[in-house]
């Protein structure tokens, strides 16, 4: 029965050659594809490849990818195949065969851009399997485990039965473990996984005992455990997608994290493009322990899921909140407010005011994004309080904006933060499913406070 397993996902291999239009002509698909594919690019160059390394030293088993192998879209339905068999070739150097979830960059089987999936993915994954694969959710087992992979892009009756009947007929002795692209609970990202998908597969797992759940989609690294019904799993997210020499930015001194109180254990999480990295399972009698590893820093937090009975957070990384109270303005050489958002179109936002001064915005907040920011001028840094007002207007229905948080680099290297704003939104049905984030507003100004702690502790450096 014991063994290991590897997991990562949102790998988002590029091959640039594929994306000659978007990469070479300046005609990008989306608003964020120019720089998303370039910034991947150089992860799938200089990140991936050292955690495959790490996962090879492990002498796994197997792998798991929870999708998004490739960023996809690519000019031709050719160059979308080379990207995928480009893709396979580097995950096969991890030394050990992997399994996969479709994400919603891979394609869509039965849409436009399959190609890569019936060409490329399916005939390795019915290899592994050893029966010929023809749809894209499936299940196997495993060193005692049975491993069911969903695909929430094309999640129906018909989906959610096979999910039904696999739990059902799941053996009292096995260990079950999920794994889907999306997660059933989002933190910190609001509504970033598919409505129905999330609702149905919580369901399921409030009526069967599931021991984890492994997923991505939102880009960041999370360890928390959700309660269904009488049940709790363990959802754990990871992705390679992350500049290793960057400052850990924990989720929580970001992002609010989302679910309602009382329905979650909270381990750790940090936001992505930092802390790049993977989860090492090991499957023993009595249960599995999950070690997730920041790259070339050695492991740094542990969960134990045991057999029955609650699982818990052996290890969490020794991170320190950089939050703290407003330090000396002297010693401040950058200031920003770090903005998240979404519409339809991206919320475009009109004027802004930071304790009534204008400030410049840029793109509009798309995705609820994380690497978006609005820059204090440095004849504005007397402006900033310990108390502060952000005003945001709101321009069409639909829009949400929030997530405000004051980012002050000092003249040492440290970073102090402010507190972390709640989402305010003209979505009446946002602010009806996660009124404890979602303030709800009309279109027009929303003004958005912003405060620093009070007490005189300074933020503290990272130690991991």
């Amino acid at each position: 029965m014991a063994g290991t397993f590897a997991v990562l996902g949102d790998t988002h291999f590029v091959h640039e050659g594929a994306h000659f239009n978007a990469l070479k002509l300046g005609w990008p698909g989306g608003v964020t594809e120019w720089d998303d594919l370039v910034r991947n690019g150089w992860m799938t160059r200089c990140v991936t490849p050292r955690i495959l390394e790490e996962i090879r030293s492990q002498k796994v088993d197997f792998l798991l990818h929870t999708g998004d192998i490739i960023p996809g879209h690519c000019d031709t339905a050719e160059g979308q195949i080379e990207e995928m068999e480009q893709a396979i070739r580097m995950l096969d150097t991890a030394g050990a065969p992997f399994f996969f979830s479709c994400g919603s960059h891979d394609g869509v089987l039965g849409g436009k851009e399959d190609a890569a999936l019936k060409q490329t993915l399916y005939p390795y994954l019915s290899s592994q399997l050893g029966q010929n694969c023809q749809r894209s959710y499936y299940s196997f087992s495993r060193m005692g485990c049975k491993f069911i992979s969903l695909d929430y892009t094309t999640w129906d009756q018909t989906q959610r039965e096979f999910l039904d009947e696999q739990l059902r007929r799941s053996a009292p002795e096995e260990f079950v473990v999920v794994f889907g692209h999306p997660p059933v609970v989002p933190l910190a990202r609001p509504f970033f996984t598919g409505e129905a998908y999330a609702v149905e597969v919580a369901e399921l797992f409030a009526r069967y005992p599931v021991h984890a759940y492994f997923c991505g989609h939102t880009h960041n690294h999370a360890a928390s455990i959700h309660r269904f019904g009488s049940h709790e799993t363990a959802q754990l997210m990871s992705t390679p997608l992350g500049y290793p020499d960057a400052p850990p930015v924990p989720l929580s001194d970001v992002r609010p994290i989302l679910p309602d109180a009382g329905t979650f254990r909270y381990g750790w999480g940090f936001l992505e493009d930092t802390m790049p990295g993977w989860w090492l399972v090991t499957v023993e009698e009595d249960g599995l322990t999950a070690c997730w590893y920041a790259l070339g820093r050695g492991w740094a937090g542990v969960v134990s899921i045991p057999k029955s009975g609650p699982a818990e957070f052996l290890q969490v990384p020794p991170c320190k909140s950089t939050c703290g109270a407003l330090p000396d303005m002297a010693a401040v050489v950058r200031a920003r407010i770090r903005l998240a958002g979404s519409g339809a179109h991206g919320a475009a936002l009109g004027q802004v005011l930071f304790n009534g001064q204008p400030l410049q915005t840029g793109k509009p907040l798309v995705y609820f994004d994380s690497r978006q920011f609005i820059d204090i001028p440095k004849k504005l840094f007397p402006c900033i309080e310990t108390q502060n007002e952000l005003t945001v207007e709101l321009q069409n229905a639909g829009e949400s904006v929030g997530a405000a948080v004051i980012e002050l680099l000092l003249n040492n290297g440290r970073i102090v933060r402010s507190g972390v704003s709640p989402f305010y939104t003209t979505n009446a049905a946002y602010a009806e499913r996660l009124p404890h984030a979602f303030a709800l507003r009309g279109v027009g100004k929303a003004v958005i406070p912003i405060s620093f702690q009070l007490d005189a502790g300074q933020a503290e450096p990272f130690s991991l």
